[in-house]
């Protein structure tokens, strides 16, 4: 059998369905996941995006790892071997 990199997989597989469509919410994701939602907030200070994995939209700190993998929270939290490349952004945290 030869191993298939998650980045491999989502090629071939069917898109994954967005996680807002499933029901899930700020309140399912693991405490180190949810954001921190500040009185003033800098806009400058954050990307939008879409997730690569389920094309979600997105807005998240520049500098934060989800903005970095281009992923939303969601799939964020689901651990997957292309994150522990050396190119992975929070490798070292």
């Amino acid at each position: 059998m030869v191993p298939v990199t998650d980045s491999e997989f989502r090629e071939t597989s069917p898109p994954v369905p967005s996680p807002s469509k499933r029901g899930s919410g700020r309140e399912n994701l693991p405490q180190e996941h949810k954001p921190e939602i500040p009185g003033s907030i800098d806009w400058s200070e954050y990307t939008a995006y879409r997730c690569c994995i389920c094309q979600d939209n997105c807005i998240n700190k520049i500098d934060s790892d989800y903005a970095r993998a281009r992923e939303c929270r969601h799939c964020y939290a689901v651990p997957t071997l292309d994150r522990h490349s050396a190119d992975d952004p929070a490798r070292g945290r």
